[in-house]
């Protein structure tokens, strides 16, 4: 019964797990109140900890120890070419600075701020870097260690990387849905843009993921690396930084094809 079920329970205990935090505190937070479950607290990061953790549940129950150590084994896959190191870490701020770019040719000048100039932490400065630089760390390896290491492999069974991508993307987006709320997003149709937005980002994870021999470290560098650019350089408003994520997916998806998204590798199933 479990092994039938396997990703769908999957997917209902990583929700159970980040909604019972998020959820709450964002309600908490939409009445005026405060609460230290929300995405802005450390105790309230630990709900991004879900995928794995449900994946490290899942699979203790279902192979034991000597399971959950195959789990953890891609984190050390890291002898691949290293365009795909570069992807990783410079994809999120080369996107950044490539819009910022295109809208101020077209006539949309503007500045962006970084998050971390309106944290107010009675500590210096570099603490609070430092801090960014290593919480980031865990929370985008336990996400990747769920959706890329365990959810994504058994999704890519019996559906192509593309359709596989897409699944992925929208459970994904929906996810952070607490979040986005939480964090100022109370029209739906933005709330949903930015759910189907996450599919052109997974699209790309995919691509990393099977070409990189399904290496845990590559997929965890890409994601620590759009936090640090979101943290340490902003966001960019408006459509921009979604249009050139898109375009560049679709490139993608002309050269490589949807079955694999891969011209010299199989796509990573599940063991």
């Amino acid at each position: 019964m479990l092994k039938r079920n396997l990703l769908p329970i999957f997917f209902i205990l990583t929700f159970t797990l980040t909604w019972a935090m998020w959820v709450p505190a964002t309600l908490y937070k939409l009445n005026g109140s405060a609460s230290i479950l929300g995405p802005d607290n450390p105790i309230g990061q630990i709900g991004r900890w879900a995928p794995g953790i449900a994946a490290i549940i899942l699979t203790a129950i279902i192979a034991g120890k000597q399971g959950v150590g195959a789990l953890f084994r891609p984190l050390k896959i890291w002898r691949v070419n290293i365009g795909w190191y570069l992807f990783a870490l410079f994809f999120q701020p080369g996107l950044f600075f490539a819009s910022k770019l295109i809208d101020s040719v077209m006539g949309n000048p503007y500045n962006v701020v970084s998050p971390l100039t309106s944290v107010q932490i009675d500590a210096p400065f570099i603490f609070i870097i430092i801090g960014v630089i290593v919480s980031a760390i865990p929370g985008a390896f336990m996400e990747e260690l769920g959706w890329r290491r365990f959810a994504l492999p058994m999704l890519q069974i019996k559906n192509n990387a593309l359709m596989a991508s897409i699944i992925l993307g929208l459970i994904w987006g929906i996810w952070h849905i607490p979040s986005m709320i939480f964090f100022g997003g109370t029209n739906a149709l933005s709330i949903l843009w930015a759910v189907v937005n996450f599919i052109p980002v997974t699209i790309l994870f995919t691509w990393l993921f099977n070409n990189a021999q399904g290496s845990l470290l590559l997929v965890t560098l890409f994601h620590a690396s759009q936090q640090y650019s979101n943290n340490f350089l902003g966001t960019i408003p408006g459509g921009t930084a979604e249009i050139i994520t898109w375009l560049i997916a679709i490139i993608v998806l002309m050269i490589t094809g949807p079955n694999n998204l891969s011209k010299t590798s199989e796509r990573i199933k599940s063991e």
